[in-house]
């Protein structure tokens, strides 16, 4: 309870208390807390450590503890499960990093597209990882393409979508669209 405070603290703008949040986070899985009687993770406990000490740009971390804890995933979609978290790795390493990031951006691709999830929450970060980086890889077809299908998974799915969580996806959307089409002409200049 105290490491998710910390986290909503540190998402929140709290940049003061990220280092801490992260050495709890570290102390709560060295001390295995969030494994249950059977020394399995929740899906829901294997992400967000993850997604955590990738935000805070602690990749080498991240990596290790996927591989040290795939087999602990309480999941029959585990194989999936760790392929979503290799994206997020890939993906967040390549938008910390300067100079030639194709590999971690194709190799993130690689994981996405071997993830088949019906979870709208996931399903929306499979669009966003994919368009932003069929931006980055400047394959601006298959982002126009991953946009259209965004767009019309965002309408099938309106119901389901918490409001505010729907409007900042759809900005998104309009969003990449409207950089995705300044990057198309700029290449026809």
């Amino acid at each position: 309870m105290l490491f998710e405070f910390g986290a909503m603290l540190y998402e929140n703008g709290d940049s003061n208390c990220g280092e801490q949040v992260f050495e709890l986070l570290k102390i709560v899985n060295r001390r295995k807390l969030w494994h249950d009687h059977n020394g399995k993770l929740t899906e829901y406990s294997f992400s967000n450590t993850i997604l955590f000490a990738l935000r805070f740009g602690e990749f080498q971390w991240a990596h290790k503890f996927i591989f040290d804890n795939a087999d602990h995933i309480d999941s029959d979609e585990s194989k999936e499960i760790v392929d979503y978290n290799l994206a997020c790795y890939h993906f967040y390493r390549a938008q910390a990093q300067t100079g030639d990031t194709t590999n971690d951006y194709e190799l993130a691709l690689d994981h996405i597209s071997k993830v088949n999830s019906h979870f709208y929450l996931k399903r929306l970060s499979i669009f966003d990882i994919l368009i932003i980086t069929y931006y980055e890889l400047d394959e601006i077809d298959r982002m126009f393409y991953q946009l259209d299908s965004y767009s019309h998974y965002l309408k099938v799915c309106r119901n389901l979508i918490p409001p505010p969580l729907y409007g900042k996806q759809q900005n998104f959307n309009k969003l990449a669209h409207t950089l995705g089409k300044l990057k198309s002409d700029f290449r026809k200049k």
